[in-house]
């Protein structure tokens, strides 16, 4: 079974020229066997460079607290069926992760275009339980689109996409979408 609980809150501050907020996300794995609970906190910042042109540009601090507890964990089964748990001293003795973790980003947009470059886990924190390393590889992300006025605007064509890269994964989505007030449609 896998559970998984988000919250977050982000509140505008016309005193900071942009906003704070808080994440806060929560995992369980295998009944328990394995339990992740991050807390992050927030911080953007809004420019206007022209007329019409805005800068908003974003920091991420946060912290993982990852637990295992290898008891719920079947390693081996004997001839009757019946799990065991590890008898790896080491292994039974790891119990629990902590780590910091940063990211940071910027968006450019105007009224009918945008686009963004963002990167996570700066730092590359190391997250293996057993103590050899296992650094969390950086994620890039970069989207971009636009939404394109049609017949004087009433209604728009949008046109999007988005690359992400993590180690050796790569993934490109992409998507038009229009809309005429209240209708969007499109995929």
């Amino acid at each position: 079974a896998f559970e998984q609980y988000s919250a977050s809150f982000d509140q505008d501050v016309p005193k900071l020229n942009g906003g704070i907020g808080v994440l806060i996300n929560s995992d369980n794995l295998a009944a328990g066997a394995l339990r992740t609970l991050s807390v992050a906190g927030i911080y953007s910042y809004l420019l206007e460079v022209s007329d019409g042109v805005t800068i908003k540009a974003g920091l991420k601090a946060g912290y993982t607290q990852r637990t295992i507890d290898f008891q719920k964990l079947t390693f081996a089964i004997d001839e009757f069926g019946n799990p065991s748990p590890t008898a790896d001293p080491i292994v039974r003795n790891i119990g629990s992760k902590g780590y910091g973790d940063f990211g940071a980003g910027f968006l450019i947009f105007s009224e009918y275009l945008y686009a963004g470059v963002s990167g996570d886990h700066l730092t590359q924190p190391d997250v293996s339980f057993s103590g050899s390393s296992s650094p969390l590889p950086l994620k890039i992300t970069a989207h971009g689109g636009a939404s394109i006025p049609i017949n004087d605007g009433s209604f728009f064509v949008s046109p999007n996409v988005l690359y992400q890269k993590q180690g050796d994964f790569n993934q490109l989505n992409s998507g038009l979408y229009i809309s005429k007030g209240p209708i969007v449609l499109g995929g």
